[in-house]
């Protein structure tokens, strides 16, 4: 099912170089999805929700401040956004809705399609490496597209860049990301859960010689005492996180 709900702006369309372009967001329901959509509408963008259900989307709206009419675009299926995309040309999608393996480069190949821009959450490394490989294909036609704009991936790389700074390639990196995550009572969301499944199910990997291959799930466990005096033990796992570290 594909249904554009139009309360909003009339003509289906938005204009990639306008400053007033319309920002999708994939997921607009979830916890992300809503506080990105907060976020955005607070700066005056034009945000228009894409989910399942226009009522939830709604309600999700209500509770990020969007106005009561605000436009939404209803599609049950990564095919069906990215068929939407095609067709009304947003000027930016966020994808917030998970499994990113399988739905970020059937949407972020639709942006590119028509000149838009593509930012996700992934963290797993099929995912950063599908999108990542789209590079050449966007710098073709103008687009901007962001894997991993959650806090593992950019903490990561910010990090080992910032030490690596003005400094020798390094021999070796290790970095142990510990993040404190808030989260909402009961169960935890769809895109949450199903990034740490798709991190679970991919094994371990490790860069050996400048080459990705894989490595024990779990290895390498280091117990890491915190300045308050916390602890916690980390260990290795394939996650996108590792490619920042690697490109950084």
């Amino acid at each position: 099912m594909s249904e554009t709900g139009r309360t909003g702006r009339t003509d289906g369309t938005a204009d990639g170089d306008s400053p007033d372009g319309e920002v999708w967001i994939v997921g607009a329901t979830g916890r992300v999805g809503r506080g990105v959509a907060a976020r955005l509408a607070a700066q005056g963008l034009r945000v228009v929700p894409v989910g399942r259900s226009r009522e939830r989307m709604r309600a999700a709206g209500a509770e990020a401040g969007l106005p009561p009419d605000v436009r939404t675009v209803v599609a049950d299926s990564a095919e069906r956004i990215a068929d939407e995309v095609v067709r009304e040309r947003p000027r930016v999608v966020v994808n917030t809705m998970g499994a990113y393996a399988a739905t970020a480069p059937v949407i972020a190949r639709a942006c590119v399609s028509v000149g838009g821009h593509y930012v996700d959450q992934a963290n797993d490394v099929v995912a950063v490496q599908g999108l990542l490989a789209l590079h050449d294909e966007a710098a073709r036609a103008g687009s901007t597209l962001v894997t991993g704009a959650g806090f593992g991936v950019l903490a990561t790389e910010a990090v080992v860049a910032k030490l690596c700074e003005e400094r020798p390639a390094p021999h070796r990196v290790r970095v142990d990301s510990v993040a404190s995550v808030a989260v909402e009572a009961g169960a935890l969301g769809v895109a949450l859960a199903t990034g740490i499944v798709d991190t679970l199910t991919s094994g371990g990997r490790r860069y050996a010689n400048g080459r990705l291959v894989p490595s024990r799930l779990g290895a390498d466990p280091r117990r890491l005492v915190f300045p308050d005096g916390t602890s916690a033990t980390s260990a290795g796992v394939a996650s996108g996180e590792l490619l920042a570290a690697r490109a950084a």
